[in-house]
């Protein structure tokens, strides 16, 4: 044992030597006393330890057929797809706010009311209003009926005085008198049928206005429109909110999407409706999938991306906001795939393997496809008895010899 590290060490030694000293006759000398320290070797065994160390040691797997998946990875958030911004729909103090962020409502539950003292109040007032213009309009019906009625008179007034006229009975005084009175009586009817015009005309205005002030109220009170998570509340109850600035927003969480961006590169690859995507947190765990629901019919000219929204099924991790992983699956297909690791780069682009070609490496220019997680994929490649070297390639040259080891299960 003892021979064989003097060995091992004098050989280190004369290696160095010779890369340092130019002298042939110092080699030479050296050469001679290693000889003479060495002579009582067993010649057979000291060639047999050097050729063990004389090889890399690697180890070999064969090509494996898997299915490789061509995927985009992106990032979005998750979003609700139903949601609504409820706005005040009349200037006025917010009244009765009845949830706050967090509250679970249903369709058509009560949230919040705007301004009610005052619009009860107009409400009161054109209700008092229509009821006046009624009562008009009625009195003016009567007064028309009335001077129909005075006129019928000063007409049989009016006949019987030309009656007595004309037989010299009645004074021409008279005679006028009745006539004037039937005058006035076609006056007066007309007087009445414009008041009962005016009339009708001021009980539609407190009709109208009855209903506006009505609808006021009515519009007033805020229901939901969904069912849902009360988001975010922008006023608290006693604030003043404009009409048509957002009071609350409410979100569906039982329907979610996520949007994201890709480049306009793949946009002829992502198809509505049929393109797969995997949704991921941030450390990696599948949280939800789903089938491309939308994809913008235009690229945004400013960032060259297209929006697309995926419609999500999965797991109660699912949180609206939150930031995803998304994978959108392009394609796939199978073929003969080696461990990532295998495939080294090499100068001018290009990637090669090597395979064990008896005691000696064999270097061997491949081109890599779609990557897993372990394998890539070797297109255009069509010996899959080949024993690739999966460890220790880090080490070889084309031609270098190697010690190959046991393999381990690869597949």
């Amino acid at each position: 044992m003892i021979e064989i590290i003097v060995q091992r060490f004098l050989i280190l030694q004369l290696h160095n030597i010779c890369a340092r000293v130019r002298s042939l006759s110092m080699i030479a000398a050296f050469a001679l006393a290693s000889s003479i320290l060495l002579c009582g070797c067993p010649k057979r065994d000291t060639q047999k330890k050097v050729s063990e160390v004389s090889g890399v040691k690697v180890e070999t797997g064969r090509p494996v057929e898997a299915v490789f998946q061509d995927k985009l990875r992106v990032y979005g958030a998750i979003e609700a797809d139903v949601y609504a911004d409820l706005c005040a729909r009349i200037d006025g103090t917010i009244d009765n706010l009845a949830v706050d962020d967090g509250y679970k409502v249903a369709e058509g539950d009560t949230l919040f009311q705007s301004d009610r003292i005052n619009l009860e109040g107009d409400l009161a007032i054109s209700d008092q209003n229509k009821k006046v213009a009624e009562a008009k309009l009625k009195r003016a019906k009567i007064e028309l009926e009335l001077k129909k009625v005075e006129r019928e008179k000063a007409f049989s007034d009016f006949e019987r005085a030309k009656r007595l006229s004309s037989g010299k009975v009645i004074s021409d005084d008279l005679y006028e008198q009745s006539e004037l009175k039937l005058k006035k009586g076609d006056s007066d009817i007309l007087a009445c049928e414009a008041e009962l015009e005016l009339a009708e005309a001021y009980l539609g205005q407190a009709k109208t206005s009855y209903e506006i002030a009505k609808k006021d109220l009515d519009d007033s009170i805020i229901h939901s429109p969904i069912s849902g998570l009360v988001i975010k509340t922008y006023k608290k109850t006693g604030e003043f909110a404009k009409r048509g600035e957002t009071v609350l927003r409410i979100e569906n969480a039982d329907k979610l999407i996520i949007k994201i961006l890709p480049s306009s590169n793949y946009y002829a690859r992502v198809e509505s409706g049929k393109t797969r995507a995997y949704v991921n947190d941030l450390d990696g765990r599948r949280i939800g999938e789903g089938l491309v629901s939308y994809k913008s019919p235009m690229v945004h000219t400013d960032s060259r991306t297209f929006e697309i929204e995926i419609a999500l099924q999965g797991d109660k991790n699912l949180v609206l906001g939150m930031l995803c992983d998304v994978e959108l699956l392009l394609g796939e297909r199978k073929g003969l795939g080696v461990p990532r690791e295998a495939v080294l780069a090499r100068s001018g682009g290009k990637s090669v393997i090597f395979a064990a070609n008896g005691k000696n490496a064999q270097e061997i220019e491949v081109k890599p496809g779609l990557r897993s997680d372990k394998l890539i994929e070797l297109l255009d490649f069509s010996t899959p008895e080949m024993a690739v070297i999966v460890k220790g390639q880090s080490f070889l040259n084309d031609g270098t010899p190697i010690i190959v080891g046991s393999s381990p299960d690869r597949n």
